[in-house]
């Protein structure tokens, strides 16, 4: 894989007479280097692009950027959509630079676009919006509208494509409904009709969540559409929805409940995962292998659950950013090794940025150091990110202010750089100003530049080490602090991969939120 990132590649050495590689037991030297690679991400000017309507090029008609994914095989794998606020769909080709990476933009609504997502080959592209529908649409014939999905009453927030079967979806709305889509069937002509409808619902007296069984199911008939929710309760919006395997369905809510069906029996939520707070769901990722499920909450906290064996508790928390809305969203890196967020908002200049974490870099508890580097000096709450699945060392935010950045490794040029990766804790780069002349960095300041840049100290009160919230401190190499479990690689022992499923650590951290 293009770009891959591993112990071999971060430490670049292996045992002489076994020829393994040798992973120090000083868990902040490999921190250190997994830092030395992360500096080298880079935003140019040329990989800034800013969202406009069409047939526009002024700043004034520019709109804020709100969902961008990855096709994982389209070009191969560096096929890029991002939608907006006005409803446009823009689609690039992040091997190009500029205006050379767009290669078609088209308006699929007529009102915001909050999702998106690609089928698995990449020829298709799927859109919700606030219009109340979903669109699919064929990119390999000038992004023609396949079919229009309708039955929600409300914005659809959420939208999902089976990983085998790109004619079954799922979403979400803010009319507390998740619907079971599958496009072979209930074709009316002019759109299709839902094959499942569950409603999420609040008993206004005793505030309690009742999700009750299907109010449509399989039929050919409208009258299976559902009609307008009972007065009686308080409809509680459905945030994410996302397929988990072949059978079961995930839906979370302004509760802060993640809940998990199978779509093959509908009639009740057969488990539960609760966030600490009651405080809303913004995003879901899961893993390749689908043992972990990470959720970022409105507490500004990602938490971690296991899906093999199904904790109601979280078995990990990763925080030092700030979730300020409901826009906010997460990726995983193509390794399933790194965990990427958006961060900021209104009155939360500091924490604006895309934050990365080491998922596997918890101690016993579950607690997560903080997030390995920022990329920071966007602007605007970050909201949208993705990372390219073919190639580790380029990943794309969105922001409120109305840009695209796309950021890769080992580029070129430093005049035309406009923003740098950042080590956690150090705030630089809000805006680098370009400078007619450039000097050689110096390889003992990797986070420093040539150019004239705002430099902000930030007084780390979220950071839970107490090196880390020095602010007066200047050495940061020192600014780390050792994993109380440093991976060892030994014959004896095996690793479960990214996801940690190992027995020792599943035993460290089930009682977490006891």
């Amino acid at each position: 894989m293009e770009g891959e990132l591993s112990l071999k590649h971060i430490l670049g050495h292996r045992c002489p007479e076994q020829n393994q590689l040798h992973v120090p037991l000083n868990a902040s030297v490999i921190r250190n280097a997994m830092w030395s690679h992360f500096e080298r991400f880079t935003c140019h000017a040329e990989d800034e692009i800013v969202a406009r309507t069409q047939d526009s090029f002024t700043d004034d008609d520019s709109v804020p950027v709100l969902a961008c994914q990855f096709s994982e095989d389209g070009l191969g794998g560096h096929l890029l959509a991002t939608a907006d606020e006005r409803g446009q769909v823009v689609l690039m080709d992040t091997r190009r630079r500029a205006k050379q990476s767009i290669i078609g933009e088209f308006t699929a609504h007529n009102r915001v676009i909050y999702d998106i997502r690609w089928n698995r080959n990449g020829s298709e592209l799927v859109t919700a919006s606030a219009d109340n529908t979903i669109k699919l649409w064929d990119v390999n014939c000038l992004c023609k509208e396949l079919s229009t999905l309708k039955g929600h009453m409300a914005s659809v927030k959420s939208v999902d494509v089976h990983s085998d079967n790109p004619a079954i979806l799922v979403s979400g709305g803010r009319d507390g409904l998740v619907v079971v889509w599958d496009t072979r069937y209930n074709n009316r002509g002019t759109h299709h009709s839902p094959l499942h409808v569950l409603r999420y619902m609040t008993n206004h007296s005793s505030g309690r969540s009742k999700v009750g069984s299907p109010i449509s199911t399989v039929s050919t008939s409208r009258q299976s559409v559902p009609t307008a929710i009972q007065s009686v309760t308080v409809v509680q919006s459905v945030t994410v929805v996302r397929f988990l395997g072949d059978h079961d369905i995930l839906s979370s809510s302004v509760d802060g409940n993640i809940r998990v069906w199978d779509k093959r029996s509908l009639h009740k939520a057969w488990h539960t995962f609760e966030a600490p707070k009651k405080l809303g769901i913004t995003s879901m990722v899961l893993d390749k292998k689908y043992t972990q499920l990470f959720a970022s909450c409105k507490d500004s906290k990602i938490y971690a659950f296991d899906c093999l064996r199904f904790q109601k508790y979280p078995i990990a928390q990763y925080d030092g950013h700030t979730v300020s809305s409901y826009y906010v969203k997460l990726a995983l890196s193509p390794d399933d090794r790194f965990l990427l967020s958006g961060s900021g908002g209104h009155g939360f200049p500091f924490s604006t940025g895309g934050y990365i974490w080491e998922v596997n870099n918890r101690d016993d508890e579950g607690f997560c150091q903080s997030p390995l580097v920022t990329l920071a000096g966007q602007g605007g709450e970050v909201t949208g990110v993705t990372w390219c699945p073919s190639q580790i060392s380029k990943v794309v935010t969105c922001s409120d202010n109305h840009d695209t950045w796309i950021w890769r490794t080992g580029n070129d040029g430093s005049d035309k750089v406009i923003a740098r990766c950042e080590r956690y804790g150090v705030r630089g780069y809000l805006r680098i100003r370009a400078s007619k002349t450039a000097s050689e960095t110096p390889s003992t300041t990797p986070f420093r530049c040539s150019q004239e840049i705002t430099a902000v100290e930030e007084n780390g009160t979220k950071m839970k080490t107490n090196d880390i919230s020095k602010k007066n401190s200047t050495d940061y190499d020192k600014m780390t602090t050792p994993l109380s479990s440093p991976p060892v690689a030994s014959s004896g022992s095996s690793s479960s991969g990214c996801c940690g499923n190992g027995s020792s650590e599943s035993s460290g951290t089930a009682g977490l939120y006891r």
